[in-house]
């Protein structure tokens, strides 16, 4: 876990080398995500949804794409003896949007988030498609998915021949009775799949309720990227209606760095004002007890999914299998600082602030940092480090050169400077 940018305290990033990923999940040994798994099973199949490609009628389960979870929890409860996962006060809100709507399911869904991981990059490298190089090209390959998603569903409320253990079989995953005591109308579903634009193949087969995605156009990528517009909230209210009734979170996509021989894999960014981490030190109250200094995320597979697991029978299964001793547990610890603003008061003996080589000059700076409220809320104003923190300490690294060679030769991985 670490901060989307130097320069903000509001959004973290949750990564991963990918090798330690997959040999924690058991892709590793074995990248086929769907070996024993029957997908005539509803329970199976639902998390199945967007990862399948563009055609929901196709033999090819895309074998090669798992899922992967993510939570938060304080680190003193994660240390806790008493305290096992198996709760979901137990775990840190991260969308205070779902956890404020009246579905008790999407309530449950606000406390982790689910990536859709490829699994065999590893093993057999460029042959599979790469995943996303950035944040943006990831948000945009997570809108791919969840559209699928979308038509994956409607897919599965008619009949369809389905390869299951014992061969292909016709059948119906999600009956008229189960969609309409959920309130679910699958023509709206079709009508807002034409209004966002999505070209879906016809079929001659009657029988089919659906057809392949043969497009989805840039400007309806780029229209649900956009908050608040038309095409972004039929997006939203689509996926809520499908996942509030399979209970399992929405897909996100991740994206990956290559650092040497390593490849990083970011699961998301985490908008810390959307969820109920708090800053360091921060007080809901002048009276409250500060915020916790630190939290565990916590990545996990499907079967660990918290609130949201089934059994065999499809039933609901209420405690999560999820248990914060297990000893290969992936977990990592961090502390949410409020941002930091330095003002440097630099001077210098050179005229005009010009040192040139072969020249000796004195440079003295003093570093001011950011005042906070009693609640532990930065205010805006800035101080001296010596008045605000007395018997704390500071080393400044000067460099005396081009800002591009600065950039070139020294910043890691040669990015340059950015005003904050």
């Amino acid at each position: 876990m670490r901060r989307e940018s130097a320069c903000t305290a509001s959004s973290l990033i949750v990564s991963s080398d990918y090798g330690t990923l997959l040999r924690n999940m058991g892709w590793h040994q074995e990248p086929d995500v769907l070996k024993n798994i029957n997908l005539t099973n509803k329970q199976a199949r639902k998390s199945r949804y967007g990862l399948m490609g563009p055609d929901p009628y196709t033999d090819d389960p895309h074998n090669g794409v798992g899922n992967v979870y993510y939570g938060v929890v304080e680190t003193e409860k994660f240390n806790d003896p008493s305290t096992f996962g198996d709760q979901l006060d137990d775990w840190v809100t991260l969308s205070k949007n779902l956890a404020a709507e009246k579905d008790v399911v999407l309530k449950r869904l606000s406390k982790n988030i689910r990536i859709a991981v490829p699994t065999k990059r590893y093993i057999e490298g460029d042959k599979f498609e790469p995943m996303p190089g950035s944040k943006d090209d990831a948000l945009a390959s997570e809108i791919v998915m969840n559209i699928r998603a979308i038509n994956d569903f409607i897919s599965d409320t008619g009949e369809k021949e389905i390869k299951g253990p014992n061969g292909t079989e016709k059948k119906t995953i999600w009956s008229k009775e189960e969609l309409d005591h959920a309130n679910i109308d699958i023509n709206k579903l079709k009508d807002a799949l034409t209004t966002l634009k999505v070209t879906i193949e016809k079929s001659d087969d009657l029988s089919k309720v659906t057809g392949k995605i043969t497009e989805i156009p840039q400007e309806t990528i780029n229209a649900i990227k956009s908050k608040g517009s038309n095409f972004n909230k039929i997006y939203e209210e689509c996926l809520e209606t499908i996942y509030s009734f399979l209970k399992i979170p929405r897909i996100h996509c991740p994206w990956e760095e290559g650092i040497g021989s390593q490849y990083i894999i970011y699961l998301g960014a985490i908008d810390v004002n959307n969820t109920d981490l708090k800053f360091k030190g921060e007080k809901s109250t002048p009276e409250a007890q500060p915020a916790s200094d630190s939290y565990e995320v916590v990545l996990f597979s499907a079967r660990h999914v918290a609130r949201s697991a089934y059994d065999d029978d499809g039933n609901l299964i209420e405690v999560p299998t999820i248990n914060f001793k297990e000893p290969c547990l992936l977990h990592s610890p961090f502390t949410v600082n409020p941002s930091v603003t330095i003002a440097v008061n630099a001077s210098s003996t050179a005229p005009e602030g010009i040192a040139c080589m072969g020249s000796i000059a004195e440079v003295t700076a003093e570093l001011w940092v950011e005042e906070v409220d009693t609640e532990g809320n930065p205010t805006g104003t800035v101080k001296r480090f010596t008045e605000a923190y007395p018997n704390g300490t500071y080393t400044f690294d000067w460099y005396l050169g081009g800002l591009g060679s600065m950039s070139k030769n020294f910043l890691p991985n040669k990015k340059t400077f950015r005003s904050c």
